[in-house]
């Protein structure tokens, strides 16, 4: 019996499909950066580039997932690193890359993959927590959002 509908037109093209979520997580995580970033302080170049690390190579998430997830988690880390704006569009695609690595890689090294890009996503996490702490007790107003937005009145 075949499928119709939009579910079964996604199921027959997974590699336009993943492009789509790329690029759409893409435009989204832009416009969220144009309406949320203070003008004043835009480092313009390393945001966009963070953003495109961690946005684009989801369109090859099924085809080489091994090779994406530690793409992505470098754009995360370069994005946050970058002074990006606090979103709830940094982890997710974070969390589609990883998902993606344990769901389509494969081989021995689908494991360490997973685990060093864990490793380092939450070391990120943790060091912008702990930093975003050390700010708000010495009163000092962070330059930059961090991932973690709840730490910092000034959002």
């Amino acid at each position: 019996m075949a499928r119709h509908g939009p579910r079964a037109s996604l199921d027959r093209h997974p590699a336009r499909t993943d492009a789509a979520i790329a690029v759409l997580l893409a435009v989204l995580a832009c416009l969220w950066l144009w309406l949320e970033w203070p003008p004043d302080r835009v480092p313009v170049a390393p945001a966009i580039a963070g953003l495109v690390m961690q946005c684009l190579p989801l369109a090859w998430r099924r085809r080489a997932p091994l090779a994406v997830l530690p793409l992505v988690t470098a754009g995360t880390v370069l994005y946050g690193l970058a002074g990006g704006a606090a979103t709830s569009w940094v982890a997710n695609p974070w969390l589609l890359a990883a998902y993606s690595a344990g769901a389509y890689g494969g081989g021995g090294r689908r494991d360490r993959v997973r685990a060093a890009a864990t490793v380092a996503y939450v070391g990120y996490v943790a060091y912008e927590v702990f930093l975003g702490l050390a700010r708000r007790r010495s009163g000092r107003v962070p330059g930059a959002a961090p991932v973690v937005p709840t730490l910092h009145p000034d959002r």
